[in-house]
């Protein structure tokens, strides 16, 4: 057997993984107008359509009473002027009566719009605590959030802040009762997706669900713990104090975010969470910024007004951009189709070329393309070692054979720890880069080999191996060199403990071109 020297460019690749191309998901919405429709000296923290008079009044509550407004002239609703609370939210049961939370009192109280009168309807105002009964007994801890029971059972939901729970109350008696108290950090909006319940927790979203069974669940399904302002997607996602929710398609909703002074998008469809632009900019990148902290938000129509701390901002020509960005995709060498995943996660297989493709996406019909191209470098799964050696010790050629017996031996157990998983290369020899330094580093190749695409040793292989690979690694890796003190050498641990490697070597598939690292390309 000739030994072999490694003379050609084999390079470690080391970065982010890729193993299938795909479409960036940029979900996003863009206003094309977008200014002040009622400046106002306190915040203003939930906003509905007027149902009383019909007549294209907004109804809004502020810290000190219920206000309608058309924009230039806001009337106090009702004979009530609340001190040293707020209502921050309520619901209108109907085109007469309206649910109003009192937030600092900690009480529900209904507002009759014939009577302009409000009376109790449940809680102990200006007395808080945790208990459930009829309308005297229980009681809240800061209520902060009302949505209707669209399930039935004539009862509303509310956020109970201080106690993190959500409750309900009974629409006819008053009597309020415990829905869920686990997984909440003072909630606050609700919204109703489907027929699950959305939250906005302290710097998370989490969603309420109903078995058959009546159980229920409450689940975070994006952002943290932690207060920050991150798109992506729903894993990936945080926020900083969402407030309230506003619905714009079915499984899409707007989300301010109090701490960031954003909008936000949360697309269920697609998982993610997304900018909003007030600018008509396209593509929509990152949210807009608001000059004040915002604390509701609704869509009314075809417009949508977000509730601040001394304003009403009005959001108008609402448009989607298109998400769908074009797709590379490379061929494995040694194959005529590449496996692409196509936006909602179907795969396709197809051949070299260039596809055109159409896809709606809410209000636009979208076009993206698929490019699949011969792979311009081929990365191969190699096994590594290195050894502490005296360099002077591989001129000897007794040496070099009793090496080159080794790798032999090594290049067998190799293939026993790949099973049906990796093929040892039956052409490619062990190969050893020459000896620096006194030391001395050996590559086994196989003949699994990925397109460019591909940058580290997929996660799903790299396991199976080295799981295999435990009780086994140092007699293994041994090597004998005759004319040493000890002639049984054992490959160098690294950081994590492992003497053998598994990596990936980049070379050019064009062989008169040479392969550079720093840019992974070829020239």
């Amino acid at each position: 057997m000739t030994h072999h020297l490694l003379v050609a460019v084999f390079v470690l690749i080391f970065g982010s993984k890729t193993y299938a191309e795909s479409v960036n998901y940029n979900s996003s919405v863009s206003f094309n107008n977008s200014g002040h429709f009622l400046e106002f000296s306190d915040p203003i923290y939930h906003i509905e359509k007027d149902l009383y008079n019909n007549d294209g009044q907004i109804l809004f509550s502020t810290r000190h009473d219920l206000r309608t407004t058309d924009g230039n002239v806001s009337t106090i609703v009702g004979n009530i002027n609340v001190e040293r609370t707020a209502i921050t939210s309520f619901k209108q049961i109907n085109s007469t009566r309206i649910a109003a939370i009192f937030w600092g009192h900690h009480c529900i109280k209904i507002m009759n719009r014939e009577t302009n009168s409000y009376s109790t309807l449940g809680g102990m105002c200006s007395r808080s605590g945790y208990e459930e009964g009829r309308a005297n007994v229980g009681r809240f801890n800061c209520p902060h959030s009302v949505e209707i029971d669209m399930r039935g059972h004539g009862r509303l939901l509310v956020t109970d802040v201080f106690n993190n729970a959500l409750r309900s109350v009974d629409i006819a008696t008053g009597e309020i009762g415990t829905v869920a108290n686990s997984g909440f950090d003072s909630p606050r909006g609700l919204a109703w997706n489907g027929c699950h319940l959305l939250v906005a927790n302290n710097n998370y979203i989490s969603q309420v669900s109903w078995s058959i069974d009546g159980s229920v669940t409450n689940t975070i399904i994006t952002g943290s713990h932690s207060s920050n302002h991150v798109d992506g997607s729903f894993i990936q996602a945080m926020f900083s104090h969402p407030e309230e929710f506003a619905k714009l398609e079915s499984g899409v909703y707007l989300v301010v975010d109090y701490h960031s002074k954003m909008v936000r998008l949360v697309d269920f469809n697609e998982q993610v969470v997304g900018p909003v632009c007030f600018n008509g900019e396209n593509p929509c990148n990152i949210s807009s910024q608001l000059l004040n902290h915002p604390v509701s938000v609704t869509k009314i129509g075809n417009e949508v007004y977000v509730g601040m701390i001394r304003d009403m901002y009005r959001l108008t020509d609402l448009h989607f951009p298109c998400p769908y960005t074009n797709i590379t995709s490379y061929l494995t060498p040694g194959h005529d189709a590449a496996q692409v995943t196509l936006p909602g996660s179907n795969t396709a297989s197809f051949s070299k070329g260039v596809y055109r493709f159409t896809k709606s996406y809410y209000t636009v019909e979208c076009q993206y393309y698929v490019n699949v191209l011969e792979s311009p470098i081929v990365r191969r799964l190699t096994y590594m070692a290195m050894y502490h050696v005296p360099c002077s010790a591989l001129r000897n050629a007794y040496n070099r054979g009793s090496l080159e017996n080794s790798w032999s031996h090594q290049k067998s157990n190799f293939q026993r720890i790949c099973a049906n998983d990796c093929h040892m290369s039956a052409k490619m020899a062990p190969l050893y880069r020459g000896c620096e330094r006194n030391v001395l580093t050996v590559y086994w190749p196989t003949d699994n080999v990925y397109s460019v695409d591909t940058k580290e040793v997929p996660d799903n292989l790299r396991d199976t191996l080295r799981e295999r690979l435990i009780d086994h690694e140092t007699a293994y890796s041994e090597i004998v060199i005759q004319t040493l003190d000890q002639p049984i050498v054992n490959a160098e641990e690294n950081a994590e403990g492992e003497m053998i490697h598994l990596l990936l070597i980049s070379t050019c598939v064009d062989m008169t071109l040479t392969y550079d690292a720093a840019s992974d390309s070829c020239y």
